[in-house]
């Protein structure tokens, strides 16, 4: 009886190597818990760089401070289609303005429409983003990804970026402006 006292109380190989094998959880907690953290990250920076109203307020007030009246633009423009097998569309537009006014206007080296130019000049270009983000953004809600980037100096576009969620839907337009 007191063998069988003693090998009661001693732990049985089984449970001596219980925790060992629980280990392994602990392994996958630490990676889930990193991945997560990863995603918040990803999902904090994302949301850092989503276009605001203040900063077209800001922008626009920027260029208009900088008063240029002689200015070319050449823009280009992507568009990628929520339709599958639409093409991608692009557009080569160059803008002349001189004396605040758009005086010519080429869109794939053809002539662009006279009725169309104040939408291609700078304010013009800050209009379209403004009423992108009116559009997309119903009562302040993220739904469509909104980027811009203005020089800091003159405030002028130097590129949009829209990209609607939970589709292949997407613009991108390059601004490069040359004073004159």
């Amino acid at each position: 009886m007191t063998e069988t006292t003693s090998e009661s109380s001693s732990p049985s190989p089984a449970a001596a190597s219980l925790p060992k094998r629980r280990a392994w959880i602990w392994i996958f907690v630490v990676l889930t818990g990193l991945g997560l953290f990863a995603i918040a990250i990803n999902f904090g920076y994302s949301q850092q760089q989503q276009l605001k109203t203040e900063d077209i307020q800001s922008a626009r007030q920027r260029w208009q401070q900088a008063g240029f009246r002689d200015y070319d633009l050449r823009i280009q423009i992507r568009r990628h289609s929520a339709v599958a097998g639409d093409p991608v569309g692009q557009d080569s537009i160059t803008i002349e303005v001189r004396g605040g006014a758009v005086t010519d206007g080429t869109v794939n080296k053809q002539p662009l429409a006279p009725r169309l130019y104040d939408e291609y000049n700078m304010p013009g270009l800050f209009d379209s983003i403004d009423e992108f983000l009116r559009r997309d953004r119903p009562d302040g809600k993220p739904l469509t990804f909104l980027k811009a980037t203005f020089d800091r100096k003159d405030g002028h576009l130097l590129q949009f970026v829209r990209r609607v969620r939970g589709s292949s839907e997407r613009q991108e337009i390059v601004v490069v402006l040359e004073r004159r």
